[in-house]
């Protein structure tokens, strides 16, 4: 079903390339969606999330639209890093 819902983020908005749960909340996810970094709610078996808050935009400059998310992950912390790549 992920890969479902992945795949339809995909086509909405452009690459899905990391989804990282969000502790303590078990519908909430961090998701990046080409320039986007965004929270989803999503329960898990809907084929559409709840909700998608886009958070921040990347590389929004002029000459940088064509840059995307790439990578990421949470460190031991909790600080979220992630990549671009054009």
């Amino acid at each position: 079903m992920l890969r479902a819902l992945i795949i339809k983020l995909c086509t909405d908005g452009g690459p899905v390339s990391l989804v990282i749960p969000v502790e303590g909340k078990k519908d909430q996810f961090v998701i990046t969606v080409g320039r986007n970094l965004a929270v989803m709610t999503w329960d898990g078996k809907s084929s559409k999330p709840a909700k998608v808050d886009i958070l921040s935009t990347v590389d929004d400059e002029e000459g940088k639209q064509d840059n995307r998310f790439n990578d990421g992950k949470v460190d031991p912390t909790g600080r979220l890093w992630a990549g671009c790549l054009k």
